[in-house]
């Protein structure tokens, strides 16, 4: 099933942002890649994973402030959620200073609603905190303006449990039980409501493709169209299908 977005508005002579969004085995890496092969006007493999290690350094200095203030508000030092907030931020500079060289969409992988989402799964303790609390709002603000569409992937929870399984890398539940799989995808699903809600309040569209009704690649055909209509020029038009 797929539900298509209203046209997002784009910054002249800016790529369109997107980020693709779903629990594990959802489809994400494969859904990308067809992507990237079918236009050359998308650029994919964009992400917090991808950021460089000078653009990290440069990050952690200007998060400084936010993270010291996060220590004494903790009485600790939160690294999980120090590291993800240095990562986000680097990979919003990134963003900004990566070469268009004639793309039209930037494809994330691991962006904002990954990163907010992990946030509210793996550290629920400091949820409340009154500095995480101005930080994300701050960072919805900012990637509200930012991502302009979030293609979100999901599917049944036995074909994700498959996948997991099966798949290459490693994951942290891949030799789990039934019940373990599905309640770190239920937490997940959970997470991504709740960020995706707050980017639709501030502007971001989202469309629901659900990666178990349709093969990746008719998929992939689909998701051109989304972009077609939302007035990305190049995509699909010049479509190396």
């Amino acid at each position: 099933m797929l539900r298509s977005p209203a046209p997002p508005s784009l910054r002249p002579h800016r790529p369109l942002v997107v980020e693709l969004v779903g629990p594990p085995g959802a489809g994400k890496s494969t859904l990308a890649r067809l992507l990237a092969e079918r236009d050359s006007r998308i650029r994919a493999g964009l992400g917090v994973d991808a950021v460089s290690t000078p653009r990290l350094a440069a990050s952690a200095m200007h998060t400084l402030p936010t993270i010291v203030q996060l220590c004494r508000s903790t009485a600790g030092l939160p690294w999980a959620e120090s590291r993800q907030l240095i990562r986000l931020h680097a990979l919003g500079d990134s963003l900004d200073h990566t070469a268009v060289n004639g793309k039209r969409v930037l494809l994330v992988e691991e962006g904002p609603v990954l990163v907010l989402s992990w946030l509210q799964v793996f550290c629920p303790a400091t949820r409340d905190d009154p500095v995480l609390t101005r930080w994300r709002e701050q960072a919805l603000a900012r990637w509200g303006a930012t991502v302009r569409l979030v293609l979100a992937l999901d599917a049944a929870d036995d074909v994700l449990r498959a996948r997991i399984r099966t798949r290459t890398k490693p994951h942290p539940v891949k030799h789990g039980s039934d019940r373990e799989i599905d309640e770190f995808i239920a937490s997940f699903r959970t997470a991504f409501t709740d960020v995706l809600a707050a980017l639709r309040s501030r502007g971001t569209d989202v469309a629901v493709l659900r990666t178990d009704d349709e093969p990746l690649p008719r998929l992939a055909e689909q998701v051109l169209e989304i972009l077609a209509r939302a007035g990305v020029a190049g995509v699909r038009g010049g479509a190396q299908c």
